[in-house]
């Protein structure tokens, strides 16, 4: 089991920097980042699934020739260190 304590420690923290990060499946079966085009998610858990609405940046139009529709989206939250280094669970 990994060890939670650097996470619990900068979840009790006033000055923590939330992280979130996001991945899509792409058409090989891969995992992509698509985190630095993160502009706004709406995220609802429940017991066997859930909901989410995700916002991806695409002023470059790389996004524009891709059919994202079916594929498996991961999502990840955890907090940034103040070294900038990305904690998460």
């Amino acid at each position: 089991m990994p060890d939670l304590g650097p996470i619990k420690a900068l979840q009790q923290s006033n000055t923590a920097t939330p992280y979130v990060w996001v991945r899509i499946e792409n058409v090989n079966g891969q995992d992509v980042g698509y985190t630095s085009r993160l502009l706004g998610l709406s995220h609802t858990e429940q017991a066997f699934g859930g909901i989410a609405t995700i916002i991806l940046g695409n002023a470059d139009q790389g996004l524009s020739t891709l059919d994202l529709r079916g594929k498996k989206v991961r999502l990840g939250y955890g907090y940034t260190r103040p070294s900038n280094e990305h904690l998460w669970s």
